[in-house]
């Protein structure tokens, strides 16, 4: 009997040491991703909880496999708690389970879980079915699957064309860095549509195509901006401006007073506006544009358009205005594009022999009478544009009557008070004016025909004021140096002589 105990009791002594030996390090818990978790990356991370053992440094074995028996699985031996995976397939059920490790004793193995990789990309912009879009239109994916950010690629590929199949001659794949989820077509077609889609690629692998794919048609055509259709009184340097496509090469502009476009004037620019210049007085003129890149050409504009001027528009003094002062500055609206103005004043409105009979730089859109108008006398005044051997009409003609003279104001100007110098100039001219009081005074200079260089503002303090005047950029002449101030008037004649 006594035997018996014995035996039974060191039986017992063994296996509760047994025992001891295997549960003296704990089996790791699986983390994430969770057991069953769809959309996972190709690169996830396999996480697990740490454990604790009774001797030395604790390692964990994991083993992936694409089925529950592991027949032939991947081991990865790592003392962290989770191992990045890399290039896994797209669309594929794995399993995965842990053991840990310590330099006597190994756990039992966790729990088997398993996951899936997404496998495919969702299509974004632009939106389904959209239209007008550029020849270099940007394409973009989504940057998520299942709320999990996409990681672990090498590269997307974007595949367009014009077939809903994806087999036509113009079926392009182009490859993105697997950083971007965005592409910009390149020389689309105008007015066509096509379809796309994406997938997800590594050195391994790749996912299938979109499921849903995107459609979107390109435009068509150029819409013009400006001048507005039917547009009147242009200059003959026409500004033209039409809505911007992007991923072209040039524009196309055509001019015509054809509207049918016969023999048009053709023009090639590279931004969505032009300057032209080729234009006659008093005509009406067609224009058009289109896009251009290396494959294809888009469809014309609308044909829109303009007139130019053919008279020149007074503006001041108003037409039968009285009590003009006797050397008015004569104004009319400018007109772009053109050589020189031609203005004519007289005594009578037939002009048959002018008083004065001026042409004036374009550039400038007065004129500066510079001899002394007769007091009470009614002048009439007219003016045409001209450019190289095309002049327009003269415009309406305007009359104004003289009253008071332009004189000096002594409480204004003096003689005494004012100096010039030097005279003849260099390139410079010096103002000194001993003012009596503190006021705001205009000054110019002008030509003998009149034509004004420039037009300032001095503001004077009382007492001895010094303006200094360039003249670095006018030849050398004799001018006038005109003061204003409420309609009295100071003039000094001047040289330059270089």
């Amino acid at each position: 009997m006594k035997k018996i105990f014995s035996y039974l009791f060191t039986a017992f002594v063994f296996a509760a040491m047994t025992m001891s030996a295997q549960t003296s390090i704990y089996t790791p818990e699986l983390v994430s991703p969770e057991n069953e978790d769809t959309d996972q990356m190709p690169d996830v991370v396999l996480n697990w909880n740490a454990v604790t053992g009774g001797a030395g440094d604790i390692t964990y074995e994991c083993k992936l496999a694409m089925d529950a028996a592991f027949t032939d699985p991947v081991t990865f031996i790592t003392e962290f708690t989770g191992v990045q995976c890399e290039y896994l397939l797209f669309g594929t059920e794995y399993f995965w389970k842990v053991r840990a490790t310590d330099s006597i004793n190994t756990s039992y193995w966790s729990e088997t879980w398993s996951f899936i990789t997404f496998d495919d990309v969702t299509c974004w912009k632009p939106n389904n079915e959209s239209d007008d879009q550029m020849p270099d239109v940007l394409i973009k994916w989504r940057n998520k699957v299942g709320g999990n950010k996409i990681t672990g690629l090498t590269y997307f590929d974007v595949q367009t064309d014009t077939s809903e199949t994806f087999d036509s001659p113009l079926s392009n794949i182009f490859s993105i860095d697997a950083s971007l989820f965005q592409l910009n077509a390149q020389m689309l077609n105008f007015g066509t549509l096509y379809y796309w889609r994406v997938r997800a690629r590594h050195d391994l692998d790749e996912s299938e195509w979109s499921p849903e794919y995107f459609s979107f048609t390109t435009i068509y055509a150029v819409e013009l901006e400006k001048p507005l259709n039917g547009t009147d009184g242009l200059g003959l340097d026409v500004y033209t401006q039409w809505d911007e496509i992007s991923g072209i090469v040039n524009y196309i502009v055509q001019v015509d007073d054809d509207p049918a476009f016969g023999s048009p004037e053709i023009f090639y620019p590279d931004t969505n506006s032009a300057y032209i210049d080729m234009f006659t007085f008093g005509n009406t003129y067609n224009w058009r544009v289109c896009a251009a890149h290396l494959y294809d050409t888009s469809g014309w504009s609308e044909v829109w358009t303009f007139e130019t001027i053919n008279g020149v528009l007074l503006t001041s003094p108003e037409d039968g205005m009285v009590n003009i002062i006797r050397l008015p500055v004569l104004e009319w609206e400018e007109i772009l594009g053109i050589t020189e103005y031609q203005l004519q004043y007289n005594t009578t409105p037939d002009f048959t022999d002018p008083v004065a009979d001026e042409l004036i730089l374009a550039g400038t859109h007065e004129f500066q009478v510079v001899y002394i108008l007769n007091e009470g006398q009614e002048y009439f005044w007219r003016a045409r544009a001209i450019h190289g051997i095309d002049t327009s009409a003269w415009g309406e003609v305007w009359s104004f009557t003289v009253v008071s003279g332009a004189g000096i104001n002594d409480d204004l100007f003096s003689r005494s008070n004012i100096n010039v110098y030097p005279n003849p100039s260099s390139g410079k001219i010096f103002l000194d004016i001993n003012a009596n009081q503190s006021f705001n005074i205009k000054y110019s200079i002008i030509d003998l025909l009149g034509q004004v260089f420039i037009k300032n503002k001095i503001n004077l303090n009382q007492g001895t004021n010094s303006e200094e005047i360039l003249l670095n950029e006018l030849p050398n002449g004799i001018y006038i140096l005109r003061l204003e101030k409420d309609g009295s008037f100071y003039n000094k004649k001047f040289v330059i002589d270089r």
